[in-house]
C-alpha cells in the first residue's frame, strides 16, 4: 500500500548518516584507522581456541574466542562490550538508534 511508511529499516540518507557516525563519532576512524588482534591459537576439536588481545580505538583488551572449520573456511563469533574500549553508549536520530554495550561479530575466512 503506497500510503504507509516502511519503518523496518532506515532510509538511504539515514544509513549514510549512521555510517558517518560510526566512523567519525563511535570508532573515530580518522585517529584509529585499524583494529589489531594478536593471539595465540591452539588446536581444539575441529577448530582453534584463540587467546589474545584486541586493540580498538587505541585501547587494548583481552579477547578470547573459538574458530571452527566449515569446509575450507574458519568461522566463529565473538561478543564485545564497546565500553571496554572506551566507546560510550551512543544514541542518534532522536533515540531511534541506540548502541548497546554488546556487539556480536561473526566471521568467515578462508582457512589457509
Amino acid at each position: 500500500d503506497g500510503d504507509s511508511v516502511d519503518t523496518s529499516r532506515p532510509s538511504a540518507a539515514d544509513r549514510k548518516r549512521i555510517l558517518a557516525a560510526v566512523h567519525d563519532e563511535i570508532l573515530d576512524s580518522s585517529r584509529y584507522p585499524t583494529a589489531v588482534y594478536r593471539a595465540k591459537a591452539r588446536a581444539e576439536g575441529s577448530g582453534y581456541a584463540l587467546e589474545g588481545f584486541l586493540t580498538l580505538r587505541g585501547v587494548t583488551q583481552l579477547v578470547d574466542f573459538s574458530a571452527r572449520r566449515q569446509g575450507s573456511f574458519l568461522c566463529g563469533e565473538v561478543e564485545l562490550a564497546p565500553s571496554r574500549f572506551g566507546i560510550e553508549p551512543y544514541r542518534a536520530l532522536l533515540g531511534a538508534i541506540k548502541l548497546s554495550d554488546r556487539v556480536r561479530i561473526e566471521f568467515r575466512q578462508p582457512d589457509s
